[in-house]
């Protein structure tokens, strides 16, 4: 039980970050991961909302959690580029869904932004199938109200 309310700190600590350092920083260092290169639909890769700020505080984060957390950084690292990548994804496919900046998309903005990590510790042996699928619902269920409320205050 321990290691799923580890893992489920993980995730919500890592997704947080990039919150928190527009918070902090403001525009400083507001650089867009996609450069505002469009897809070949003429939309944009990602958006605007995920900045190259958000992705390093992200791994770095990451790997510091997961030290304090008791396990190796390098693991912190890799699961947090795969956070990073499930939630590049999800807003890959928002843009092609034509949902606004910043808009919502349930299940699909938590989903990806889990399930990628947790497959990756899962394929290291860290977690087994009924801990993927309580932490990954659980994730789900808790972070999308969380972001409503904070996007609504």
């Amino acid at each position: 039980m321990a290691i799923i309310f580890g893992v489920i700190a993980f995730l919500f600590l890592v997704n947080s970050l990039p919150v928190f350092a527009q918070v902090i920083l403001g525009e400083r260092l507001n650089h867009p991961v996609d450069g505002g290169i469009l897809w070949l639909d003429n939309k944009p890769l990602f958006g605007q909302n995920k900045t190259i700020r958000g992705v390093t505080v992200c791994l770095a984060g990451g790997m510091a959690a997961f030290s304090l957390l008791g396990h190796h950084w390098l693991l912190g690292g890799i699961a947090s580029a795969f956070v990073v990548a499930g939630d590049l994804t999800s807003s890959f496919i928002k843009r092609r869904l034509n949902v606004p900046f910043g808009g919502d998309q349930f299940p699909l903005d938590h989903l990806l932004e889990s399930l990628f990590p947790v497959l990756f510790l899962f394929s290291i042996r860290f977690v087994n199938w009924a801990q993927v699928i309580v932490i990954v619902i659980s994730f789900i269920l808790v972070a999308y109200p969380v972001t409503l409320w904070w996007k609504h205050t």
